[in-house]
């Protein structure tokens, strides 16, 4: 009888277990500004799913700005709330949270109010407010240093006093990493997105990676990822600085340098070895590393899912190659424009939309890149996606885009995706050369400093 009833409460606590796995989250929202609006949740976005991430749910807001949403959760983490063209950041786990708009601000209830409260002061819900490195000039320098500087010190400060108020140990660690973290990628990525060259920074600029510390397992925290990538990119050059001009070379000391400093820690340097990869396939063109770079990862990661959209990826790109690249669109006049007007020319091929501001932020970049190849073979083109013909046209002026602006309707994208695979997001570049060959659709992007030497290399044959 003893036997009988232990296994009786053996079987309740697994079953318990089993569903304790998954737990209920419900979100509610009253947001009268985009009353009408499509939504969506997603959380788990990564180059595994194209950023797509896994989608919770979605749904409609109604005519008086309310909606609801109950989430299955397996544990406490990030989610992306996305409305119309607008995204949050929230923190989501078992329990609630309520929004709501006051005026221009948001408030916060439920079990989860505190994170989100906190998510949302510390200006991490809404992070495309925080103008990115590109609004800033090179002269900038120290007032965007000090920005950020300044900026981390409130987060600190606001998340030591909303510790005081209940929250939670794990979500005050993870976010004082966050804080850290993104504040040495923001610092790091100044320089290279501005052109300026490291002998002309202040000797003691990348002083601030004295204070990065590797963190448990978890490649899930995506400030750490972006840092730890940073870091590695930092330390090869200060430990191979012959490696400087050959940024293959480069590379490959940076996946040495992780694989080193990684390896108490396996699935943050499979993660982040998967994502490189699949970054460098997407903006690198240079075969052999590549390849290298792929068998690699095959080798030691056989049963990751990264392989499987790794080996995608590599097919679509080489079999996307050395073709023969031929299409009419219409300009701002309306008038009809092929690329066989074009041959003769290397022709820089710039693919945007109005909604893009990743693309809008480089356009001051590619104002820059006109004026250094005035005169060559070399021809701007501008193409336009998913905008009506007004905000096409109001981006132009706006951001004053002066090379040759096409559009492309719905009608048009099965062929861009194929030949240049635009349905891997933007902003996209790429190269045809004189011949009307396709070279790359990972070609530079303007704010790149290589891009110039890119281009002389094509225009040279």
């Amino acid at each position: 009888m003893k036997n009988i009833l232990f296994k009786l409460l053996l079987i309740i606590v697994l079953l318990g277990l089993r569903f304790s796995a998954q737990a209920s989250c419900k979100i509610t929202g009253n947001l009268p500004v985009y009353k009408g609006a499509k939504f969506h949740i997603r959380n788990l976005e990564s180059a595994l799913n194209e950023y797509h991430g896994n989608l919770l749910d979605q749904g409609i807001i109604d005519e008086n700005g309310n909606f609801e949403s109950l989430l299955k959760v397996s544990k406490t983490g990030e989610a992306i709330l996305y409305i119309d063209q607008t995204f949050f950041r929230l923190w989501i786990g078992e329990g609630s949270l309520a929004i709501s708009s006051s005026g221009s601000k948001l408030d916060f209830k439920g079990t989860l109010a505190g994170e989100n409260r906190f998510l949302y002061n510390a200006k991490f819900m809404q992070p495309y407010l925080i103008p990115s490195p590109l609004a800033y000039k090179p002269s900038q320098l120290d007032e965007y240093i000090s920005k950020w500087s300044s900026l981390q010190d409130e987060r600190l400060k606001r998340l030591e006093e909303e510790k005081k108020n209940g929250l939670p140990a794990d979500f005050v660690s993870r976010m004082r990493s966050e804080i850290l973290n993104s504040t040495m990628y923001a610092k790091n990525q100044f320089p290279s997105l501005q052109g300026i060259t490291t002998d002309t920074l202040p000797k003691d600029y990348f002083g601030f990676w004295d204070g990065f510390h590797i963190l448990d397992d978890d490649p899930n925290q995506r400030a750490y990822m972006n840092a730890l990538l940073d870091y590695a990119e930092f330390k090869a050059k200060k430990n191979h600085p012959q490696a400087m001009e050959d940024r293959a070379m480069l590379i490959r000391h940076e996946v040495a340098f992780l694989d080193s400093i990684l390896s108490e820690r396996p699935k943050t340097l499979e993660a982040i070895k998967g994502e490189l990869a699949l970054f460098l396939i997407k903006y690198f063109d240079d075969k052999i590393l590549l390849e290298e770079l792929i068998k690699s990862f095959r080798a030691d990661y056989p049963i990751s899912p990264y392989v499987t959209v790794i080996d995608k990826k590599w097919s679509e790109k080489t079999s996307r190659q050395n073709k023969k690249i031929s299409f009419t669109l219409r300009d701002t006049s309306g008038n009809e424009v092929s690329t066989d007007e074009f041959l003769g020319k290397v022709v820089y091929v710039d693919f945007w939309g109005s909604w893009c501001k990743a693309c809008l932020e480089e356009m001051p970049a590619a104002a820059k890149l006109r004026e250094k190849f005035e005169g060559r073979d070399v021809v701007f083109l501008y193409l336009d996606f998913y905008d009506s013909k007004s905000q096409w046209l109001n981006a132009i002026k706006l951001h004053s885009i002066n090379g040759i602006n096409l559009k492309a309707e719905a009608r048009d994208l099965p062929y861009f995706n194929d030949f240049f695979g635009v349905s891997q997001g933007f902003p996209r570049y790429a190269v045809i050369d004189r011949n009307g060959i396709l070279k790359t659709t990972g070609a530079p992007a303007p704010s790149d400093k290589s891009v110039i030497e890119f281009l002389e290399k094509i225009l040279k044959g």
